[in-house]
């Protein structure tokens, strides 16, 4: 008599935690020691700051992800007396934020992503600046599971049995090599002169994933690119900002393991970004982007969940548990933003004159928490809207336009009906999309408008409790006026002994001083307790 159990082995991948943060940076930095001091004499010495954030390491631990990386950013300067402006690669500072995450712990592979949502830079002197700004970083955790399971079982002997089986399906991820690429592109032309050339430039980009698609044997990441250039343009003491939005670069990634029935997802950033000017004033810039694709194999398996007895035996099985997600819902968050700051708080020491005009504004967009309730998702975060205005600035020689660069933070919160979510359903921000534009306001304000659009998909946890192996016991009739004891043999449990006595596993636990979860050793003597 039994039952003989065919087993598979499973791997699969659980997402066992998510969080997101807001985190504030203020680092100091100093001028590499080759270039001139900052010009103290200027109200406004930094005529253009811009720079990305790079994640370099993400640690999972109990309940946090500890995330570490830097910044890349660059600035546009007055050096002391009437030297033209300098370009500088500011040495990279770095940043760490401790994001909770729910149920994470050591061992879990931890994953993360940091938004620069705007940085500014301050002199502190003539050597020394002060960087601040404001990074959204999310965080999320992946737990590798191996068990062996059963795929089917079958009585042996005169024993009979019903088996219950179940089609469940689980996810594996499988991270790739991260894959560099660089994108070079020509953004127009600048009427700058005749030694063009000649005039140093700085460039930074952004880059976000806009598509990820897996056949046999590679994974294609869909980007977009957008990127900044300032220039040092007339005397050597002005700067133009050119930008460019949506540049396109498709990312190709050797994967032999991807197939059929699998998906990909990829996470990019920025490594570096130059510009440069040719003598007929055409703008080049080269974008370095580094992108991290992660397959994802769906499997569906058909497991045993459950086996009884036709006959007298007990069937006792040993189960593991297979976890996954299955979507359940999804929706869209439209906030719409409205908000004016004073001149003064985002133009610094500098004077914004009448004759300025904004020639674009571009925004930034983090997500700092997004939460499902009970029929409704809750979403905040912060963005900066980049405020590009230009001036006519004139000298001996000619009429030059310059432009000042600027960033107006706001944060934003709000609330969307999802019917059909609940509080322990895991939320993610699939895509964003945004359409910002910045005015004056008279002569003391600026003022933002526009709509941001969220576009969020609902996971529920999934729990099954699979066979993994299963036996049949011969359950014993007790003599009520006898003691009775049994030897622990090498698979007994409290439970196993107490359904093969027919008696509780807290009694049976009670009359030997132990805890109902407590581990029996092989060899030793049970007293089973029975009702008199």
């Amino acid at each position: 008599m039994g039952i003989e159990i065919q087993r598979r082995a499973l791997s699969f991948t659980e997402v066992s935690g998510q969080g997101m943060a807001e985190v504030n940076v203020q680092r100091s930095a100093a001028l590499p020691g080759q270039y001139p001091a900052l010009n103290q004499a200027e109200v406004q010495p930094i005529l253009w700051a811009h720079g990305t954030a790079v994640v370099t390491s993400a640690e999972a631990g109990d309940g946090t992800v500890k995330v570490a990386g830097h910044i890349v950013s660059s600035i546009v300067y007055l050096p002391e007396g009437q030297g033209e402006a300098q370009v500088v690669e500011l040495a990279e500072p770095v940043f760490e934020a401790t994001v909770e995450v729910p149920n994470a712990r050591p061992g879990d592979w931890a994953e993360a992503v940091a938004t620069l949502i705007y940085l500014n830079a301050e002199p502190t002197g003539s050597k020394g600046l002060m960087l601040s700004g404001a990074l959204a970083v999310s965080a999320r955790t992946l737990r590798d599971h191996f068990v062996e399971v059963a795929e089917s079982a079958v009585a042996v002997g005169p024993s009979k049995i019903t088996v219950k089986t179940e089609d469940v399906t689980v996810e594996r991820h499988v991270p790739l090599e991260p894959q560099d690429a660089v994108l070079e592109e020509s953004l127009g032309h600048w009427q700058v002169g005749d030694e063009a050339q000649h005039r140093p430039c700085a460039a930074s980009a952004s880059v976000r994933v806009v598509g990820c698609d897996a056949s046999d044997g590679k994974v294609v990441v869909s980007c977009e690119v957008a990127v900044e250039v300032a220039c040092v343009q007339g005397s050597g003491r002005i700067v133009d900002i050119l930008r460019r939005e949506r540049l396109p670069l498709s990312i190709t990634v050797v994967a032999p393991e991807a197939g059929r029935g699998m998906s990909a997802r990829a996470d990019a950033w920025v490594e570096r970004a130059s510009a440069s000017v040719d003598s007929d004033g055409n703008v080049h810039v080269k974008v370095h982007v580094v992108t991290r694709p992660t397959l994802v194999a769906h499997e569906r398996v058909n497991v045993v969940t459950a086996i009884q007895s036709e006959t007298a035996e007990i069937v006792d099985v040993d189960t593991v548990w297979i976890v996954g997600e299955r979507v359940v819902a999804e929706g869209s968050m439209q906030i719409d933003i409205a908000d004016s700051v004073p001149v003064h708080a985002i133009a610094g020491a500098g004077a914004i004159t009448g004759m300025e005009e904004i020639r674009s504004s571009h925004g930034y967009v983090g997500v700092t928490d997004v939460e499902a309730g009970e029929g409704e998702a809750s979403l905040r975060g912060i963005l900066a809207v980049r405020v590009i205005a230009e001036d006519i600035f004139e000298d001996q020689d000619a009429e030059y336009t310059y432009a000042k660069a600027m960033d107006i933070p706001v944060e934003f919160s709000d609330t969307v009906e999802i019917p059909d979510i609940t509080s322990a359903d895991r939320l993610e921000v699939r895509s964003v999309s945004h359409a910002l534009a910045a005015g004056r306001v008279g002569a003391s304000k600026m003022e933002v408008e526009g709509t941001v659009r969220f576009d969020l998909v609902a996971y529920r946890p999934i729990r099954v409790a699979v066979v993994k192996s299963a036996y049949t016991i011969t359950p014993v009739q007790l003599d009520p006026y006898a003691l009775t004891f049994c030897v622990v043999g090498p698979t007994d449990t409290l439970a196993r002994i107490a359904r093969k006595y027919g008696v509780t596993a807290d009694a049976l636990a009670a009359a030997n001083s132990l805890s109902p979860t407590d581990a029996l050793i092989p060899g030793e003597k049970i007293y089973i307790p029975a009702a008199r």
